[in-house]
């Protein structure tokens, strides 16, 4: 058998959640900018090991080894550094096939940008009244209500958290509206086109 993604090809146009990724974010939670550590990244899904990948870090890149297609490949990432925009500087990887800065490289065959390797997010998949909702469930989720979000939402909006500001839970709480109505209205049009199209046949004329 190969190895990870072993016989896959790079047509491009496929999706980033399907991709190992490899995260800033996750290099500088576990504290693992330091130069000489070392260790090992792995991916699951479903509870099951799917890839891993051994690291080394130096004083301006990381170093990944991996296995493609039963074969040992062994790639450096540089850093760079892009300003913020509240006067810092925030560290990325830069892509070794194109040079762009970028947080998270996928591993299709070997780590390049998302843009390199031509994926795509779910989202753009969606219609726009769908993304309102995206949108008001993620503003959920930071109140501490996560999950789908129906039109008539029996629970409501949730609860300002202890520790959160009047005024931005306020502002949440507007924003959330604002993006509810474009769902509501997206559905409704959804509705009236369906009925436009086989309201005849469903005894329903408008």
């Amino acid at each position: 058998m190969g190895g990870w993604n072993s016989g896959r090809k790079n047509r491009g146009a496929g999706r980033c959640a399907n991709q190992h990724r490899l995260e800033m974010r996750y290099l500088s939670r576990h504290d693992h900018f330091k130069p000489g550590t070392s260790g090992v990244i792995s991916w699951n899904r479903g509870g099951e090991p799917t890839a891993e990948v051994s690291f080394s870090v130096y004083e301006h890149s990381v170093e990944l080894r991996n296995k493609v297609n039963g074969e040992s490949v062994t790639q450096r990432i540089a850093y760079v550094f892009t300003r913020t925009n509240f006067g810092g500087r925030r560290r990325r990887f830069a892509c070794p096939r194109c040079g762009r800065a970028c947080d998270v490289p996928y591993c299709c065959t070997r780590f390049y940008c998302r843009i390199c390797w031509r994926l795509t997010y779910g989202s753009q998949y969606i219609n726009w009244w769908e993304r309102a909702r995206n949108r008001s469930e993620k503003i959920r989720a930071k109140l501490g209500q996560p999950g789908f979000i129906a039109v008539n939402d029996p629970d409501g909006f949730p609860n300002k958290p202890k520790r959160m500001r009047e005024r931005t839970y306020e502002r949440l709480k507007a924003e959330d509206k604002r993006q509810m109505d474009i769902y509501e209205d997206g559905v409704n049009r959804m509705i009236l086109g369906f009925l436009r199209r086989h309201g005849k046949r469903c005894g329903v004329t408008l």
